[in-house]
């Protein structure tokens, strides 16, 4: 028979979620919640090494988990852009920690989905325009010669 289990216990059990697989095998990246807060961690899975990245700040959304590069050296993440709930892509670089953001349109929430291969795309799930489409955001590019829309239907994701 189970032993049932207190609420004041259920509560304090540590949430991963986001599992991301690095493109090389080699990591894991995810967010838990084992500091107090949800941070943005990976786990090294031949040395079990794990790395916390953040410092509070949370992942945009549960369905939003980190994107690797292609050549698994960096991490594509959705963040809140000053506060206001509307995300903006960034690149955390692992060797280094440096979090840059990409280019953001104000207003719009942009989730990043898949790198391409070829480590100069990015699939991105975007409100820019109004309604959630597809994009493609070029790496090699700026400011919004960077976008392009793959879909332009309303709703279409």
């Amino acid at each position: 028979m189970p032993i049932p289990l207190p609420l004041e216990e259920l509560v304090t059990l540590p949430i991963t979620m986001g599992l991301t697989v690095s493109p090389d095998g080699e990591h894991v990246a995810y967010y838990d919640n084992r500091s107090g807060r949800m941070e943005l961690c990976s786990l090294h899975l031949r040395t079990r090494e794990r790395r916390q990245h953040t410092s509070g700040q949370p992942p945009a959304t549960p369905r939003s988990a980190p994107v690797w590069s292609a050549d698994s050296r960096a991490l594509f993440l959705a963040w809140d852009h000053d506060g206001n709930e509307r995300t903006a892509l960034h690149v955390l670089t692992l060797d280094t920690g440096e979090v840059r953001a990409l280019h953001h349109q104000p207003g719009s929430m942009d989730f990043p989905v898949h790198a391409h291969p070829d480590g100069m795309r990015l699939l991105v799930n975007s409100t820019r325009g109004g309604q959630m489409n597809v994009w493609q955001y070029d790496l090699t590019r700026s400011g919004e010669d960077a976008w392009t829309p793959l879909t332009t239907q309303p709703n279409s994701t």
